[in-house]
């Protein structure tokens, strides 16, 4: 690609590297749960999983195609997105956020990125259901009225649910690290940890069901974090 012409062989996947982490750690410093909320009303956060997606024309693709091309647009020469994302004046980022909208845009088109569809379970209240209504519009979910049609059903939260407890699964192991997703957490959230700290074998991935079953905290956590919930 033309944005890597100027780069050696062996600094190429640094640089990318490098561009999608400042993209990423500016989307959380935007939109993520300790965000102005004036920010976070603007878009919900682009899921993690199309910062990991490395398949050619993949999320991370989409991602450095769309961030490059805006590059071009604003003028910009310097190598990085440094001094937009990573400074302390959080104004230069919020002229920016335009970026991330036409990231999603393009995520959308490129069916990479999929609006849920939620059906609000009869074991809500009226009440509950109010509010949850609000969130799923709010993060541009639809709202279904039969379980047939929908990609998410929302049923209550069970009386026993611990809010505080700290569990995690290991998604992964790479040398003497694991890769942890922790629960109740976005995929945002994941990280690498020593394999000391950490118990359990990688599990596999739950195939996706026609119809995820998800209680209402995967809505009230949504709005929480500002980015869509993992449903494992």
């Amino acid at each position: 690609p033309d944005y890597l012409k100027d780069k050696p062989a062996g600094e190429q996947n640094k640089y990318l590297a490098h561009t999608a982490a400042v993209l990423q750690q500016g989307s959380d410093d935007l939109f993520g749960a300790n965000a102005d909320e004036a920010d976070r009303k603007r878009m919900t956060k682009l899921p993690a999983k199309l910062f990991s997606d490395f398949e050619p024309a993949g999320g991370l693709c989409i991602i450095l195609q769309s961030t490059f091309q805006y590059k071009i647009e604003m003028g910009w020469k310097t190598d990085t997105l440094d001094h937009v994302f990573l400074g302390k004046d959080r104004k230069e980022a919020r002229k920016h956020i335009e970026l991330f909208l036409r990231i999603e845009k393009a995520a959308l088109n490129a069916g990479l990125l999929k609006r849920p569809k939620v059906f609000l379970s009869h074991s809500l209240s009226k009440e509950e259901k109010g509010t949850l209504k609000e969130t799923v519009q709010r993060h541009n979910g639809s709202l279904v009225s039969k379980r047939e049609q929908a990609t998410h059903e929302i049923i209550a939260d069970p009386a026993d649910e611990e809010p505080d407890a700290d569990y995690c699964r290991t998604l992964e192991t790479q040398d003497k690290m694991a890769k942890v997703h922790w629960w109740y957490y976005p995929d945002s959230y994941q990280e690498w940890k020593s394999l000391m700290e950490i118990q359990g074998d990688p599990e596999d991935p739950i195939p996706p069901p026609v119809v995820w079953k998800v209680t209402a905290r995967f809505l009230k956590d949504l709005e929480k974090y500002n980015e869509w919930m993992n449903e494992e």
